[in-house]
């Protein structure tokens, strides 16, 4: 199944959201959102970021998002790929839809 024939929704669990982040590796300095597609937030991140870095990073630019504590994200999915399942406690599903959107919009 390829990336284009799947779809992704955002999920409510106990008490937060989980949701897909694809990353985009692209010559940026800053990472940013640049899209949602297939219920899949994507995230320009920069190449040079070595792997085993990109997980905390990607945390860190959630939370920052969000305005929220890192320690309320984590990586539950995805590592080695360039789509992150992504578990965020304590914000409704709705909050992270309505934030990414306003952004884009």
């Amino acid at each position: 199944m390829t990336s284009k024939e799947r779809s992704y929704t955002f999920h409510n669990g106990d008490s937060g959201t989980a949701f897909i982040v694809e990353l985009i590796f692209k010559d940026i300095k800053k990472m940013s959102i640049c899209g949602v597609s297939d219920g899949r937030i994507c995230v320009q991140i920069s190449p040079k970021i070595p792997e085993s870095k990109i997980d905390l990073e990607l945390v860190d630019f959630l939370s920052q998002f969000l305005n929220i504590n890192a320690d309320q994200i984590q990586i539950v999915g995805g590592k080695g790929t360039s789509d992150r399942i992504v578990s965020v406690m304590g914000v409704s599903p709705e909050t992270i839809e309505q934030q990414v959107r306003g952004l884009l919009s």
